[in-house]
């Protein structure tokens, strides 16, 4: 499911990959917290074991809203869109059920210190960030949108996939979330919000 290695007639293409955090100060971009989104990796890389994490799709949704709950805790109009939009962010990359989600990471966000495990071990290249918890990957995930991604920011909140699949590519500074082509990453994202959307989704 993940993005950062759709395998298209045998060729990785490489896709959240890309995104590399541990950067410094991140700069705030709409109605974001003050302060850097949590930086729970400092100081050397370390490599840790990779371990699934077990969460249903159930939990999931409350870890979303818990998530940004405390990124915007005056509950702007639009919580369920912007809830629906993340968990297909996440579902796109690992699953929707969290079947390729390690080490807390809802999304294969690589880091460049502190603790990473390797998916799979083969690819060295890439060091995804181990996260204490599953609020503290949602919570990381969520702001790095808020702060490098606006567009993909808004996008969520008024529950638009096309346009939030069109924000991950055009980032502050030209940065693109992932790599793959849009219309692979559309054509997969968009089913899945549609399905969350369809869910009665009380938040």
């Amino acid at each position: 499911m993940r993005s950062s290695k759709l395998v298209l007639g045998g060729v990785g293409l490489i896709g959240l990959g890309a995104i590399v955090l541990g950067m410094g100060k991140v700069e705030q971009i709409r109605r974001g917290p003050k302060g850097n989104p949590i930086m729970p990796n400092r100081g050397p890389l370390v490599k840790v074991p990779e371990a699934h994490t077990r969460v249903s799709h159930n939990e999931l949704k409350e870890i979303v809203k818990q998530a940004l709950e405390t990124i915007v805790p005056d509950s702007p109009e639009g919580m369920a869109n912007a809830v629906n939009m993340f968990l297909t962010h996440s579902a796109r990359e690992v699953g929707q059920n969290a079947e390729q989600m390690y080490n807390n990471n809802p999304g294969f966000i690589t880091t460049n210190s502190g603790e990473y495990f390797l998916h799979p071990e083969s690819d060295t290249r890439h060091k995804y960030i181990s996260f204490e918890s599953p609020l503290d990957g949602f919570t990381y995930m969520i702001s790095l949108i808020m702060n490098y991604y606006p567009d993909a920011w808004d996008a969520a909140w008024t529950g638009d996939p096309v346009a939030y699949a069109h924000g991950l590519k055009t980032g502050v500074g030209g940065r693109e979330y992932y790599e793959a082509s849009e219309d692979v990453y559309r054509q997969v994202f968009v089913p899945i919000y549609e399905k969350f959307a369809a869910e009665d989704l009380t938040v």
